[in-house]
C-alpha cells in the first residue's frame, strides 16, 4: 500500500508539474519537470507524515509550483499562482467525487471506504483518472483562449486568486471531514474563518469587476468619439479641398482676365482684378489632396516658393492613389519644380502653375512657367528616378509659357 501511495502521489505531482511547464514554457524541459516533481513528492511525504495537515500541504505545494514557474520564465505573473490553485482544486474535486461515486455504487458509507483496501485503491485510481482528464481539458481551454499570451494586468486577478485559494481551502476541509467522518468544533471554526475570507474576497472581486466593466464602457465611448472625430475630420478635409479648388480656379481665371486686360491696356479692370487677387492671396490656401506623402512634400515646397516671391498656383485634382505614396516619386516631382525655379530666384512675381490630375490610365504632373525663364539643362537627368515615371515632355507651343508634363503610371 505504501508503494501504491508513492506511485499515486508521484503521478499527481508529475502531471501538475508537466502541464504547468508545458503551458508556460515553449519547450518541454524534462529535467526541470523531474526536479519539480521530486521536490513536491518530498514535500508531500514530509507534511503528510509529520504534520498531518492537508491545508498546509496544499499551500506548500502551490508555493513550490509558483516559485518554480517564476524561475523558469524569469517573470512574475499572477497566473503562476492561480493555475496551480486551479489544478489542486481539480484534484480535490476528483478525490471527493470518486469517493461519492464508489460509495454510491457499492452502497457503503464514505467514511468506511478507508477500511476496505480494494475499494480505497479503486477510489484513488478513479480519482487520478478523473483528475488527468480534467487537467487535459483545462490545458486545452487555456491554449484555445490564449490566456497565457495576454498581458494579465487586470487588477481583479488578485482578488480572484484569493477567492480561489479560499474556495479550495474550504473544499480541502470539507473533503477531509467527509472522508474521515470528522465534524468537530475546530472544523466549524476553520470553515467559518475560511468562509469570511472568501466572502470578503468575493466582495472585492465584485467591485473590481464593476470597475473593469466601467473602464471598458469608458474606453468604448472614447473609441466611438475617436471614430466620429476621424469621420468629421475627413468630411471637413473634403469640404476644405473643394473650397480650395474653387479658390484656385477663380484665381486662375482672374489671372487670365488680367492678362487679357493688360493686352488691351484696360487698367481699370486690371486694378479691380488686383484687388480681388489680393483678397484671395491673403488667405493661405491649404495644398491638400487625399495623398499624405504628396500633400506634405508639396505643401512644404509651395511655402518655400512663396517665400522666394514666386506667384504659385497649385491644383491637385486627384483621388487617393497608392502610387502617390511612393517617396522617391514625390521627391522626383519636387526636383522637377526645383529645376524650373533654381535659376530664377532673383526674379520677383514669377507665375508658376503646378497641376496634378488623372487622365485615362496616367497621372499627369504638369508645370507651367513663363517662356522667358531659364530652365536647367538637367531637367530630366536624375541620379535616381522612380519607375513610375513613364514619359517626360517639354511643350514650347504656347507663346507665353513653357509646359512640362510628366506621365506617371
Amino acid at each position: 500500500m505504501i508503494i501504491f501511495d508513492i506511485l499515486m502521489t508521484l503521478f499527481e505531482d508529475f502531471i501538475i508539474s508537466y502541464f504547468l511547464v508545458n503551458i508556460f514554457s515553449d519547450t518541454k524541459k524534462f529535467n526541470t519537470i523531474f526536479i519539480i516533481t521530486l521536490i513536491t513528492l518530498i514535500e508531500t511525504f514530509i507534511l503528510n507524515n509529520y504534520f498531518m495537515n492537508n491545508e498546509l500541504l496544499f499551500f506548500s505545494l502551490v508555493t513550490t509550483w509558483t516559485i518554480s514557474l517564476c524561475f523558469i520564465t524569469k517573470k512574475i505573473n499572477i497566473l503562476y499562482l492561480l493555475l496551480p490553485c486551479l489544478m489542486m482544486g481539480l484534484l480535490l474535486i476528483s478525490n471527493i467525487s470518486s469517493f461519492y461515486f464508489i460509495s454510491l455504487i457499492f452502497g457503503i458509507k464514505i467514511n468506511q471506504i478507508n477500511f476496505h483496501q480494494e475499494l480505497l485503491i479503486t477510489t484513488i485510481i478513479l480519482s487520478r483518472v478523473i483528475f488527468f482528464l480534467c487537467i487535459i481539458w483545462l490545458t486545452k481551454i487555456i491554449k484555445k483562449l490564449k490566456i497565457i499570451k495576454t498581458e494579465n494586468k487586470l487588477f481583479e486577478f488578485n482578488s480572484f486568486s484569493i477567492f480561489i485559494i479560499c474556495l479550495l481551502s474550504i473544499l480541502t476541509t470539507i473533503g477531509e471531514s467527509i472522508v474521515y467522518g470528522i465534524f468537530d468544533y475546530k472544523i466549524y471554526v476553520l470553515l467559518s474563518l475560511e468562509f469570511v475570507i472568501m466572502c470578503t474576497a468575493s466582495i472585492k472581486l465584485f467591485i473590481d469587476i464593476v470597475k473593469s466593466y466601467n473602464q471598458k464602457l469608458e474606453i468604448q465611448s472614447k473609441l466611438l468619439q475617436s471614430n466620429y472625430t476621424r469621420k468629421m475630420y475627413s468630411e471637413t478635409s473634403k469640404l476644405a479641398y473643394r473650397l480650395s479648388e474653387e479658390k484656385h480656379n477663380i484665381y486662375y481665371i482672374l489671372r487670365k482676365i488680367e492678362n487679357i486686360a493688360k493686352s488691351q491696356d484696360n487698367f481699370e479692370i486690371v486694378s479691380s482684378i488686383h484687388n480681388a487677387l489680393d483678397k484671395i492671396y491673403k488667405t493661405d490656401i491649404p495644398y491638400t489632396s487625399k495623398n499624405p506623402v504628396l500633400d506634405y512634400i508639396m505643401t512644404r515646397k509651395i511655402i518655400q516658393l512663396r517665400l522666394n516671391k514666386f506667384d504659385v498656383i497649385y491644383i491637385a485634382n486627384i483621388d487617393e492613389d497608392k502610387i502617390l505614396n511612393d517617396y522617391l516619386l514625390i521627391k522626383n516631382l519636387e526636383k522637377y519644380i526645383d529645376i524650373c525655379t533654381l535659376n530664377n530666384l532673383n526674379k520677383e512675381g514669377i507665375s508658376l502653375v503646378i497641376k496634378i490630375y488623372k487622365k485615362a490610365e496616367y497621372i499627369i504632373f504638369k508645370i507651367e512657367i513663363d517662356v522667358s525663364l531659364d530652365i536647367s539643362t538637367s531637367l530630366f537627368m536624375f541620379d535616381e528616378k522612380s519607375t513610375h515615371i513613364k514619359k517626360e515632355i517639354i511643350d514650347h507651343q504656347s507663346p507665353d509659357k513653357t509646359i512640362i508634363k510628366i506621365l506617371i503610371q
